[in-house]
């Protein structure tokens, strides 16, 4: 019975020896094994924060989509495989391909960033390309509307998968048309001149925001906010009222998607003054938190551009509620840098 265990195992490190001196057979292996994860790994870092739920478009273009001769046009292009498909997977993809596709203007989201907490109200503000599948509504009948949509964003990693092939990876799960966009819709105003509108209910907290009524206010901004129903205007105002009423961590969550949109370039020039304010007190409220790291790397962000935010600057070195990490270290090198960027004396140092 020994013998047979010693003469397994002498032939298991016989083959064993034999997988491992021949080349073709560790390449295999290591290009078997290595492959999937990184590819999974890529993918995954390709397909992160992709953006579903419902959200308010207004749109401003729309062309339809006859796949025939959209993919016909292009058939010299990185397109050109779909030539050499099969009468049956050209098909299928020209069905899956067959709708419109609408450019707008999002005000108001209520959509989230998969696999990101606190993301509610993504691509608030923003431009977007949307396919909407298989409708029969003429393109006049979207040019110039509000449509309610759930979006749903699709991973484009280089594959067919609608509605990747026309640039784009937003597509419509459902919409609703609800006729002509308000007056006061971006999309009816000069880019220069364009603002986001303001819902009723943001009005009814803008009132009592500027009687100074902060407690009041905050409660119907709150209401306004998680129903998806504040520009960027009310996402200020709502966290100036918490900041006033010393609730500085209820405030983090409006300043945190002004800030995103700030590092985006994401807002209309009208809106720059309130959104730098936004920035600036998101880093205030951080520094009231005892946050000094949150706080500094809120602040680094202006002195990327010194003379644009010298204001913003000046003030992070004076105001009273940086006081409360004046002596951390974060703090420190943030006022070191500032100092030397504006070539100002030391305001704090007496």
């Amino acid at each position: 019975m020994e013998s047979f265990w010693v003469d397994s195992l002498k032939r298991y490190l016989t083959n064993l020896k034999r997988i491992v001196e021949t080349p073709r057979i560790v390449a295999f292996f290591l290009v078997f094994s290595f492959l999937p994860n990184n590819l999974s790994h890529a993918q995954n870092n390709a397909c992160f924060a992709l953006v579903s739920g419902a959200m308010v478009v207004d749109v401003n273009n729309c062309s339809k989509i006859e796949p025939e001769s959209y993919f016909g046009a292009r058939a010299r292009s990185e397109l050109s495989w779909i030539k050499d498909l099969d009468k049956v997977g050209k098909a299928q993809l020209y069905d899956n391909y067959r709708g419109v596709l609408v450019t707008g203007i999002v005000v108001n989201s209520k959509a989230v960033k998969k696999d990101q907490k606190n993301s509610s109200g993504a691509l608030a503000g923003e431009t977007i390309k949307i396919f909407m599948p298989k409708t029969k509504v003429a393109c006049k009948n979207f040019i110039g509307h509000r449509i309610s949509i759930e979006l749903d964003q699709k991973c484009c990693t280089g594959g067919s998968q609608t509605p990747c092939l026309l640039q784009t990876s937003y597509v419509a799960k459902r919409f609703f048309n609800s006729g002509k966009a308000p007056k006061d819709s971006p999309v009816f105003q000069n880019p220069d001149d364009r603002t986001e509108p303001t819902t009723r209910v943001q009005e009814d907290a803008d009132k009592l925001y500027k009687m100074g009524k902060f407690d009041k206010a905050s409660v119907v901004y709150s209401r306004a906010f998680k129903d998806g129903k504040l520009n960027i205007d009310g996402h200020f105002r709502f966290a100036n009222s918490l900041r006033n009423l010393d609730r500085c961590p209820m405030a983090i969550k409006p300043l945190d998607i002004v800030n995103k949109r700030f590092n985006k370039g994401n807002y209309w020039p009208q809106n720059e003054m309130i959104v730098r304010q936004s920035v600036l007190l998101l880093a205030r409220c951080y520094a009231k938190m005892n946050k000094p790291a949150e706080a500094t790397l809120v602040l680094n962000g202006f002195l990327n551009q010194p003379q644009k935010y010298e204001n913003e600057i000046k003030t992070a070195l004076t105001h009273k509620d940086f006081g409360w990490i004046r002596t951390s270290k974060e703090y420190t090198d943030f006022k070191e840098s500032a100092y030397d960027i504006i070539n100002r004396k030391p305001l704090l140092d007496n």
